[in-house]
């Protein structure tokens, strides 16, 4: 009981020096009311995740912890974001200097909430809704999408802990609960989908949307029933992904089809209903959408406005060279050249910044160290554990080979931001390999795997860095 309370308080301690620098930090910056707003939005939303998890009956103090170091690193780099745009780059917290996509959702906003912005086009409409709620109740300003993102990064590493124990739980000898813990470090460390989940973009709700897909189609494949978490969790990811990213819906209904062939006399009727939703709400968000099916369409048969959407002649030349007129070449040939655009979409953003601008935005995405060690052990289960049919994880975990190697085809693996979402679920993948190794099965496999994975990668990369 006191080894408890003394845990509790020294928690609590810990996330209090946690905020109050925070709190330092951005008064100096921002001054103290702005700062204050600041630092409790950024409190907000890292509290009710780990609320979230600490309410299930997994949560374990070491999560606790592992949660809280996460959601310090998302929170501060979030607020270095919002001084970027703000402060350092002329703008204010009304009014951002924003780029690319993030100006484009934020100027929409801007101009249907109150006629101060552009009327530029979005592709979807979801997130910059989303701010004008917020903005209706608080006044506008970047500070509060940004908290809602960061929650929603937050909230997507808590269900990459959820999937992980579910899909494991029993299959190894490790707990549920440690299981879950291992996923979300691994899902902490992928530093690219953090970076991109703290934008005004829609990535973060993106991650959640899938994460929960993950997590009801896990409950799928099993034998047992669809239970009403499953329900509500798959609802709610197709909402979000109707109005925040309708195409998405495609690789929600491609999972759903390739559990229903796993289970097909148990469970025909859940995954006909479940495949209905989908289409229903895939038909409301394209209402809404920029993007039409027969534009889905174009976007999947290539040509030449594909290759300009998806290759420019900048840094993207030597890949350009080597690729030719991809987006031209018979379908056939783009799918037997999946092993490039495979490797390429995996390898990107390359882990070194040649640029003179250093900051959160340039830094975080070139930070692929994670990432790639934990590809490399979601790559060693396809290649050494899939086939075991004793051991496999089915075909929940071929669906998200398919959706990345779909994803790989459209875009012949130039914009790997595409596949970030997916990433929390590979980590369940890496998870299994990593306890199964602790177990001493196939131990030996993956440390050979490894240490041949590096070098290849490393020559690889060295390669790249001569010719990018």
């Amino acid at each position: 009981m006191i080894s408890a309370l003394k845990s509790q308080l020294t928690f609590a301690l810990a996330a209090a020096i946690i905020a109050a620098t925070a709190m330092a930090a951005a008064s100096t910056q921002f001054g103290l009311a702005d700062g204050s707003k600041i630092t409790l939005a950024m409190t907000v939303a890292c509290a009710l995740p780990m609320w979230a998890y600490a309410s299930r009956s997994w949560a374990t103090r070491g999560g606790l912890w592992a949660l809280l170091a996460i959601s310090a690193v998302v929170a501060g780099c979030s607020m270095y974001n919002i001084w970027d745009w703000t402060l350092h780059s002329g703008g204010t917290l009304a009014h951002p200097v924003l780029r690319a996509d993030d100006s484009h959702y934020y100027e929409w906003a801007l101009y249907h909430f109150d006629g101060s912005g552009q009327n530029l086009p979005v592709m979807f409409p979801g997130l910059p809704v989303l701010m004008m709620g917020l903005w209706s109740l608080l006044g506008v300003s970047v500070v509060w999408p940004m908290a809602m993102n960061a929650a929603f990064v937050l909230a997507a590493v808590v269900t990459a802990g959820a999937v992980a124990r579910r899909v494991l739980e029993g299959r190894v000898s490790a707990s549920g609960p440690a299981v879950a813990v291992v996923a979300m470090v691994m899902t902490g460390v992928l530093a690219y989908f953090v970076s991109q989940g703290i934008r005004i973009q829609k990535e973060a709700m993106v991650y959640l949307a899938i994460g929960l897909t993950g997590y009801a189609l896990a409950g799928l494949r099993r034998s047992d029933s669809f239970t009403a978490a499953d329900w509500w969790a798959y609802a709610l990811a197709c909402v979000i992904l109707a109005f925040g990213r309708t195409t998405y819906l495609y690789f929600v209904i491609m999972g759903v089809a390739m559990m229903w062939a796993g289970n097909a006399r148990r469970h025909w009727r859940t995954a006909a209903v479940l495949v209905a939703v989908a289409a229903a709400l895939m038909a409301v968000g394209n209402h809404f959408a920029y993007y039409s099916v027969e534009r889905h369409v174009i976007i999947v048969n290539g040509g030449n406005e594909m290759r300009e959407a998806y290759i420019n002649d900048g840094a993207q030349a030597p890949y350009l060279r080597l690729i030719g007129d991809y987006f031209n070449y018979p379908k056939l040939l783009r799918a037997a050249m999946l092993p490039l655009t495979l490797a390429v979409q995996f390898i990107i953003p390359f882990p070194w910044l040649k640029s003179a601008v250093v900051s959160v935005d340039t830094v975080l995405p070139r930070l692929a160290y994670g990432w790639y060690a934990v590809g490399a052990m979601a790559i060693f289960y396809f290649v050494a554990v899939s086939w075991r049919k004793r051991d496999n994880l089915g075909l929940w975990a071929w669906w998200l080979a398919a959706s990345y190697a779909a994803i790989a085809y459209i875009t012949a693996g130039s914009i790997s931001r595409y596949v970030l979402p997916f990433e929390p679920l590979m980590a369940t993948l890496a998870t299994y390999v990593l306890c199964r190794a602790a177990e001493g099965r196939q131990r030996k496999a993956l440390a050979g795997w490894l240490a041949a994975f590096a070098v290849v990668l490393g020559a690889a990369l060295a390669v790249c860095s001569r010719v990018a």
